[in-house]
């Protein structure tokens, strides 16, 4: 049986310890981190792979028109969105409506808004350089925000209007069903 030593160790040697334990634990959660990394990594793939082998399949599926509902339509329940892709069927699918107001609730709306308030506080900072009414200042950037705002979103709604005119209907929905 060793024995053991009631002796301190020397503050260098305790300094030297402190360090190799502490490179060591780094050491080991850089390779646990590392391992966490590659496994989410690795099934993330692994899922993606999946998600779009099955999506894959689908179109396929709807381009070959292997006809899923007409073969089967006591399935029609079990499928969450509609076997049409006209705007108006998909729309009502998802119980929505079309409205100016949509333009706001997407990303480009909301950078079209940002982007008008920068314009308007911009205005507005500048007329204050001239050294007018604070009323003025605040009156122009406000006009400006409003203008900038109408013209962002009447050329987005174009753009989607376009879009809409120019996106091919695959499956169209007939009047009644």
């Amino acid at each position: 049986m060793p024995q053991h030593n009631n002796e301190q160790f020397p503050m260098e040697l305790s300094s030297q310890l402190v360090s190799i334990i502490t490179t060591e634990h780094y050491n080991l959660q850089t390779g646990r981190s590392m391992a966490i990394a590659e496994t989410n990594g690795r099934a993330s793939l692994f899922v993606g792979a999946v998600s779009s082998g099955l999506i894959a399949l689908t179109f396929v599926g709807q381009i070959s028109h292997l006809g899923y509902l007409e073969h089967t339509p006591q399935l029609q329940p079990y499928f969450m969105l509609s076997a049409h892709d006209d705007r108006g069927e998909t729309l009502s699918q998802e119980a929505m409506s079309t409205s100016w107001v949509q333009v706001f609730f997407n990303t480009a709306g909301m950078i079209a808004v940002i982007n008008s308030v920068l314009i308007g506080s911009f205005v507005g900072l500048l007329l204050a350089v001239f050294s007018l009414p604070l009323w003025v200042c605040t009156s122009a950037g406000v006009v400006t925000f409003l203008v900038s705002v109408v013209l962002h979103q009447r050329y987005q709604w174009g753009q989607w209007m376009r879009l809409e005119r120019n996106l091919p209907i695959l499956f169209p929905s007939q009047r009644g069903e």
